[in-house]
């Protein structure tokens, strides 16, 4: 985008609550969308001329950059506004915001007017020019006159080592006995997992209606309770075409297998937007790196290994995102997630969120994930395979197990064969399989509508979907035939298809994993029948103490 040279340099934002200067900045989402609205309105009446946003180096940076294309730049730190009085110069020159950010105008007047309108506040801060320089000055005199040859190539780059050492295999000692457990309650424990249990205390603080343009919702179902793989809206209000939202992430895997993390991250993403309607050939994904600090120093002994770690990450983001044929379009990167009080440091775990959007060419074959009638046939679809390492049940029972697994080739063939399906009328329903496995996902399918499903699992055909082994401590009183249940992986998809399409269902998906699994009730009860070689076991669950579990407060709430 081009900028003429006496293009202004506007700041955008609000000034907001004085917080103190070390504190992290909290965004506000009110004055956020404010700011979203009013960006489209002046893009749309051609008042913007080039625009970024204030992350990281805040106005050094979004200043900085943009200068890089005109020329130069002049800017007049005493129109800059202040979140609150007494920050020095360099402060407000490198100081981040989640509410602001710089535009150029050629018709500063307008764009004003304009901001008025949204209550938007707006700051013309200087010019773009063709000087060469960087120049900011304040109170009247230039405190800082840079040549942009040695702003952005000035300093030297850092030569850094990456090392990173797989920890396989992935087995756990048991050194403390607990309370024995059977499958019956520990299901009940792992809906109530804060990971996994309803976040409808936190949905329903934020009007996701506005507009009315949202097809698929956060929580759907009969009850407006069930738990949706992504979000599906209508852009354009009267068309029939939807956009979807999903994401990804699974800082679990992380300490494991970054490159797994990747490509199960980005999987995720995709087979959530494809699980709702989306055509995964019009799939596009975002990254979000939020990571320690990776470079090493006498405070940051491990910086060796997160930056390994976040070479493993983008080689499996790589391979993944350019075998499934989904661009990278955007993304962003947090370098430096740590707490150092000089007595304590604590990291975040390496972690990597994928979101994805997509298209659906007709909002009435966008799917939920809550079973819709009695009789249907209830289908487990996969393109990995299932295992215990990183699992809900293996952090909260320290059981030992091997890393699930993803076929690439395999995936992208089911998710274009199963959009088929889904255009064709073939599915009722779709659930990924993510965290708590694959009880969970018929616990969270049945909670969401109220039906029930009896569900006949001979161990021989499930253990072939899986890379399973498991050291199981003694304090579950469960075989390793039942933790498979509670087993996690990518690529794993349960749906269910009406009894009179069963046969034309599985003539589609010919070539493709498909595991029968059971049929959905009109009784509000989840049975699973288990045959294990010789023995067979049974398990029973009310579905109101399924949900009684799942609606378990969050921790926080």
């Amino acid at each position: 985008m081009r900028h003429k040279s006496k293009d202004v340099a506007s700041f955008i934002g609000e000034s907001g609550n004085a917080i103190q200067a070390t504190a992290v900045q909290i965004g506000d989402p009110f004055t956020q969308k404010r700011l979203l609205d009013f960006i489209l309105a002046a893009r749309d009446k051609g008042l913007i001329t080039g625009i970024t946003d204030n992350g990281a180096g805040g106005l050094s940076s979004s200043v900085g950059e943009m200068a890089n294309i005109t020329g130069g730049a002049m800017l007049n730190l005493d129109n800059v506004p202040a979140k609150y009085p007494g920050l020095a110069a360099w402060e407000m020159i490198i100081s981040e915001s989640q509410e602001r950010m710089t535009v150029s105008t050629n018709d500063f007047s307008a764009l004003q007017k304009l901001a008025k309108k949204f209550n938007v506040e707006i700051s013309a801060i200087g010019e773009f020019n063709t000087s060469g320089k960087f120049e900011i000055t304040h109170q009247g005199q230039t405190i800082v006159s840079l040549n942009l040859d040695f702003l952005h190539d000035g300093h030297p780059e850092l030569n850094l080592e990456a090392q990173w050492q797989q920890n396989l295999p992935i087995e756990t000692k048991i050194t403390k006995q607990t309370e024995t457990i059977d499958l019956d309650v520990l299901l009940l424990k792992v809906l109530a997992h804060p990971n996994i249990c309803s976040r409808e205390v936190v949905i329903r603080q934020y009007d996701h209606e506005v507009l009315g343009n949202s097809i698929v919702k956060p929580l759907m179902g009969q009850n407006q309770n069930a738990p949706c793989d992504a979000a599906v809206i209508v852009p354009i209000l009267g068309e029939n075409t939807g956009l979807v939202i999903s994401n990804g992430i699974c800082p679990q895997l992380s300490d494991l297998d970054p490159f797994l993390m990747a490509q199960c991250a980005l999987d995720e993403a995709i087979r959530n937007a494809v699980c709702v309607g989306a055509d995964p050939a019009t799939i596009s994904i975002l990254d979000n790196f939020c990571w320690p600090d990776p470079v090493v120093s006498k405070n940051n002994p491990d910086g060796n290994k997160y930056l390994g770690m976040l070479v493993k990450t983008c080689q499996g983001l790589y391979e993944a995102a350019i075998f499934m044929e989904t661009p990278l379009i955007s993304g962003k990167d947090s370098m430096k997630n740590d707490f150092d009080d000089g007595v304590i440091r604590l990291s975040i775990p390496p972690t990597l969120l994928i979101s994805a959007v997509g298209k659906v060419h007709d909002i009435t074959h966008c799917l939920t994930s809550q079973f819709k009638n009695t009789g249907d046939q209830i289908f487990l679809l996969s393109a990995g395979s299932l295992g215990l390492a990183g699992s809900t049940i293996s952090r909260l029972f320290s059981c030992g197990g091997t890393l699930p697994s993803l076929d690439l080739r395999k995936a992208k063939s089911l998710y274009e064969k199963l959009h088929q399906a889904i255009v064709k009328g073939l599915v009722n329903s779709a659930h990924d399989i993510s965290d708590g496995g694959l009880l969970t996902t018929l616990s969270e399918s049945s909670i969401g509508s109220g039906l029930g499903a009896i569900i006949n699992l001979d161990w021989k055909a499930l253990s072939t979907l899986s890379s399973f082994s498991a050291n199981i401590p003694l304090a579950l009183d469960i075989e390793s035939a039942s933790v498979l249940l509670f087993a996690e992986g990518p690529g794993q998809i349960v749906v269910t298809v009406p009894k009179e399409y069963n046969d034309n269902f599985i003539k589609h998906m010919r070539g493709q994993s498909v595991l029968s699994l059971g049929q959905v009730t009109d009784e509000a009860t989840l049975e699973i029948n288990l045959k294990m070689q010789e023995n067979k076991k049974q398990y029973r669950w009310q579905l109101k103490k399924l949900l009684s579990a799942w609606t378990t407060p969050l921790p926080f709430a």
